[in-house]
């Protein structure tokens, strides 16, 4: 039963996420462009942890594979805050929520071979 407690609170802590992604959108950076900029930056702190972990570099291959998801995780967080910044965020999560499932899936089967 542990797990549904930790459900619950995943989904109360992403709800409380979104929320305050919304005020800020719409009070303190307007700007979607620049909320995106400073997610990402925030995002590059990860590198202070460096020396706490077992750290290793990748080989090229997968490095410039890296570096596309992370291009492409920031252009989709764009067009995240572009959507909640026009719309409620009880509309939009939703469908962010659903298309990952269906998006998944879809880029899965030709990618990866898998099956339903």
């Amino acid at each position: 039963m542990h797990w549904l407690l930790a459900v619950i609170i995943g989904h109360l802590l992403n709800a409380q996420s979104f929320v305050l992604d919304k005020a800020l959108l719409t009070k303190s950076i307007a700007n979607p462009f620049a909320f995106t900029f400073y997610v990402g930056v925030l995002g590059l702190l990860v590198v202070v942890f460096i020396p706490f972990v077992d750290f290793f570099v990748p080989d090229t291959s997968a490095l410039g594979l890296d570096i596309v998801a992370g291009a492409l995780f920031s252009v989709a967080l764009l067009f995240f805050f572009l959507a909640l910044k026009g719309a409620e965020a009880s509309r939009i999560v939703p469908y962010i929520g659903g298309a990952i499932p269906v998006c998944t899936l879809a880029l899965e089967v030709p990618l990866l071979g898998a099956r339903l």
